[in-house]
């Protein structure tokens, strides 16, 4: 939603929610909000300027205008104020707000809806492990992309589906050495699997996230499996969970090629890994979309 709203202005101010304001809105306990810095680094990815704002955003609001002495009316500035239309017409602040600027309701979108992310804590742990793996590579300098059911799920259903046990992410086998000389968080990095070829199952990490008194939470099965492949796919982008993640361009032929033409119809069918990691794949009716700066490899 920012990433699109960032496109549509030239200007965008995000109010972001102490800490204490968060967790009165949702019901949460303090402990189990994300701590406010987190939150607005996020954030800050996205926007032009922030502000700190309290359950009613009103003070923020008006003291971050004074500050920056923005008109409220006239031809210099044309200001508005986006919200979710899940409280429409009133909201924390909306009388103060509607008096000096137009309001805009956004619909609700199920696909990125914190309530249903809170509510399940697979989502969640997969929530957290992806945008953990994904940052980490970010830093190294090491490309990737959303891949298999991840991939499937982010374009069908807007999500990642519910049933899966793993999140899976693909980089190229080139990048396999830079991989294994990251210094990952302790206690995340549970499986390294190196076969001789990609006819046997290729090269893979899995992660999982820690349990702080256990190490390893053995009470859930739910990893983020990481493939090295012998080709790397030209590059589009999505959003889940709020974060922008790259995806293969041409996404319905690359799911196509593992799930085949029925592939928008949910089933308990699982990729061929000697397919997608292998020739089956490379070979495929996605060939041209290959990155030719990335050479075909086969161990």
């Amino acid at each position: 939603m920012l990433h699109t709203l960032r496109k549509a202005c030239d200007k965008l101010i995000v109010g972001v929610h102490s800490s204490k304001s968060l967790a009165e809105l949702k019901g949460l306990n303090i402990s189990d909000v994300q701590p406010y810095e987190e939150r607005l680094n996020l954030v800050k990815f996205y926007a032009t300027d922030t502000f700190k704002c309290e359950t009613d955003p009103t003070g923020g609001i008006r003291a971050y205008y004074k500050k920056q002495q923005y008109p409220f009316s006239g031809n210099v500035y044309d200001v508005c104020f986006f919200r979710g239309n899940d409280k429409f017409p009133d909201f924390p602040g909306s009388d103060y707000i509607k008096e000096v600027m137009d309001i805009y309701f956004l619909p609700y979108h199920a696909g990125i809806s914190s309530s249903k992310i809170r509510g399940s804590k697979k989502l969640m742990n997969y929530n957290h492990l992806l945008q953990t793996i994904s940052s980490i590579l970010e830093d190294n300098n090491i490309s990737y992309y959303l891949d298999v059911g991840t991939l499937l799920g982010c374009i069908r259903d807007g999500v990642i589906m519910e049933k899966d046990t793993d999140v899976d992410i693909s980089i190229h086998l080139s990048d396999w050495d830079n991989i294994k000389r990251i210094k990952w968080p302790k206690g995340w990095l549970c499986r390294v699997i190196e076969r001789p070829n990609h006819l046997e199952g290729g090269r893979m990490l899995s992660f999982k996230i820690p349990n702080s008194k256990r190490g390893l939470d053995l009470l859930n099965d739910h990893y983020l499996d990481l493939y090295a492949m012998p080709a790397f796919p030209l590059l589009d982008e999505t959003i889940l969970f709020g974060k922008v993640y790259p995806i293969p361009v041409e996404p319905t032929l690359y799911i196509e090629q593992l799930y085949g033409k029925d592939w928008r119809i949910p089933s308990g069918y699982h990729a061929d890994w000697k397919f997608h990691r292998s020739r089956g794949l490379v070979e495929s009716d996605y060939s041209k979309h290959w990155d030719k700066n990335y050479e075909i490899l086969y161990v």
